[in-house]
């Protein structure tokens, strides 16, 4: 499944594939591909890629 994550460091949006996620709270590890920041990202933080 693909999304859009807003790094919250550098303000870019990259697109990553992600397993499916269930429940609530879930958080997913994710390195920005722009500033090679490391992301800890809860869900409500991933829109769904148009």
């Amino acid at each position: 499944m693909e999304k859009k994550v807003r790094c919250p460091y550098c303000g870019k949006v990259f697109r990553c594939r992600i397993r499916s996620i269930s429940g609530e709270g879930r958080v997913i590890d994710l390195t920005c591909p722009y500033c090679k920041e490391q992301l800890i990202l809860k869900t409500d933080m991933i829109t769904e890629a148009s």
